[in-house]
């Protein structure tokens, strides 16, 4: 990871910037789990409702699509995330 995205995501994350870590002797290494944790903590989603499944799809093709190990030469997906309508009220405030 490069220094301008760095520093994009310090930028981003403020004191947060945990999601970085360092890998690869200058090299940086983005915590994508924490920092989607972080994001949905931060919007009032609370931590024991945030479960973080933890597989890298890189490192099960056989179960996952993943561009970056299969070198693009790889299928898709998606996700979708839906809240009922009587949830999406508005908090008093």
């Amino acid at each position: 990871m490069g220094n301008e995205v760095v520093a994009q995501v310090r930028e981003a994350f403020g004191a947060q910037a945990e999601v970085l870590l360092p890998r690869y002797g200058e090299r940086h290494h983005f915590d994508l789990w924490q920092a989607n944790r972080l994001q949905l903590e931060s919007a009032g989603v609370p931590a024991d409702h945030i479960e973080v499944a933890e597989i890298c799809t890189a490192c099960h093709t056989e179960d996952w699509y993943s561009h970056r190990a299969e070198k693009g030469k790889t299928g898709r997906f998606g996700a979708l995330i839906a809240l009922p309508a009587a949830s999406r009220r508005l908090p008093d405030g």
